[in-house]
């Protein structure tokens, strides 16, 4: 035990074992030397010690081969190394020198040590984490250590990086039995769902995120009809994989809007057709240049070519007068790859839906939660309930209680409801504003697969 060692080393050295012994709680607490791992005693040396414990450096110095004279006694020589390591002693000095330059050594050390688990696809890990996350992270920097020592995993070789990805990936995807068959991944997602959940921003939200939690607990799959629903999405993508100049009034050329109309029964428009005639189709080319399917470039004045050059250009490529500056649409390649999977493109959507940053996210979560519950409000009913939830969040009035303007809350709110149109995700109004608003069956999969990617998103501080 720590106390039997710790009485070994006060034999010979009182002064040590007492040095040794602080630094013993602050590793291990009151539990045993099983809870020591190389990922913990490096960040206990290279950066609690180091950045948290005041005086000068001699004493952080002798508190650290007090502790590895400790690992001497116990018996684990490795830990003593560290200890006793030529980059532990450059660390204490440079963090003595300069805390910034202290902590940025420390991150480069402690990575290219290999022990500190990496994101994973599904997973990135949080700034601050729940007591699940933090168990998660630990036992899987435990499990790279097994793993460096046992030599399955040489930090040095040029395939480390993919090789420790795929290790962490197995041992957090796997069902483990301590777990009633859950993966430590599901057990940190579920553990993230319940602090959305409960997380304290107003009595509103509360009872609107409350009533789906539950149904965020799982992944959310593709649904049937995807990729019906991506069909505008993917005409666009493929349209503008060559460059097509911007209307004069912005947006989309007469000949796009015109086609657009037809190709998906939109409406009729006019013989010198905008895009504005066509709410679905601006609504269609904002969302997919909001998931990087697209992107608007602006170009300087024309240079001269020759005649080459000028017959291999594309009969739809922008064009200026001398001195002018054209503006175009065209397909990113993501783009172009995206549309022909719509495994990771129905990824990308739930993403950027869920994860909207500020105001638009803060209504877009209100919005979904409402929508997926089953209520199927009227615009004004949503929008009604939507202002009392971000008021008592803090937007706009804060703790005057002040209720976020009409006109910028229902502009939002349009905003939101356009783009889930767009994705298919809601059933076309007849009735006008009147009429109950009403998710498809895509749309109860868009929603729940936004929300939970809100849900589990990791949550973000900074380092001092």
């Amino acid at each position: 035990s720590v106390v039997e060692q710790l009485d070994l080393l006060s034999l010979t050295d009182p002064e040590g074992a007492a040095d040794a012994g602080t630094a013993l709680s602050w590793l291990v607490g009151a539990h045993g030397l099983d809870r020591l791992h190389q990922a913990g005693l490096q960040q206990f040396l290279w950066y609690d010690l180091p950045f948290k414990w005041l005086g000068p450096i001699q004493g952080r110095q002798g508190l650290v081969a007090s502790l590895a004279r400790f690992f001497d006694v116990a018996g684990l020589a490795r830990y003593a190394g560290i200890c006793r390591s030529p980059k532990t002693a450059e660390l204490l000095e440079r963090w003595a020198r300069d805390p910034e330059e202290g902590f940025d050594a420390f991150l480069d050390a402690h990575i290219a040590s290999g022990v500190v688990p990496p994101d994973v696809p599904r997973l990135r890990w949080g700034d601050l984490m729940g007591d699940v996350e933090l168990a998660a992270f630990w036992s899987t920097a435990k499990a790279l250590e097994l793993a460096i020592t046992a030599g399955v995993l040489d930090p040095g070789a040029r395939s480390f990086k993919r090789d420790q990805l795929r290790f962490s990936q197995e041992h957090l995807f796997q069902a483990r039995p301590d777990l009633l068959g859950e993966s430590l991944l599901e057990a940190v997602c579920t553990e993230r769902v319940a602090a959305w959940s409960e997380r304290e921003m107003g009595d509103a939200r509360t009872s609107i995120v409350s009533a789906v939690t539950n149904l965020l607990l799982g992944e959310v799959p593709p649904p049937r009809g995807f990729t019906r629903t991506m069909q505008p999405l993917a005409w666009l993508v493929s349209a503008l994989e060559h460059p097509v100049r911007e209307a004069a009034r912005g947006g989309l050329p007469p000949r796009m809007v015109r086609e657009a109309s037809e190709r998906f029964g939109w409406g009729d428009v006019s013989g010198r057709a905008t895009e504005r005639e066509l709410p679905l189709l601006m609504a269609s080319r904002e969302l997919a240049a909001g998931l990087g399917l697209l992107k608007r470039r602006q170009s300087g004045p024309a240079r001269q070519q020759g005649k080459r050059g000028a017959r291999a250009r594309q009969a739809n490529s922008p064009r200026s007068a001398a001195g002018s500056t054209t503006r175009s649409w065209e397909a990113t390649a993501a783009g172009l790859a995206l549309v022909g999977d719509h495994g990771a493109l129905w990824s990308r959507l739930v993403q950027h839906l869920g994860t909207q940053p500020g105001f638009g996210g803060a209504v877009g979560e209100l919005v979904d939660a409402m929508l997926l519950a089953g209520d199927r409000p009227r615009i004004d009913e949503l929008v009604a309930a939507v202002r009392v939830a971000v008021t008592e969040q803090g937007w706009h009035g804060g703790h005057t209680g002040r209720p976020v303007p009409s006109g910028i809350l229902e502009v939002e709110v349009d905003r939101q409801l356009m783009a889930r149109l767009a994705a298919g995700g809601l059933a076309r109004r007849r009735g006008g504003p009147a009429d109950p608003l009403r998710l498809t069956a895509v749309g109860v999969a868009l929603a729940r697969g936004a929300l939970r990617a809100r849900a589990v998103a990791p949550r973000l501080g900074s380092h001092p």
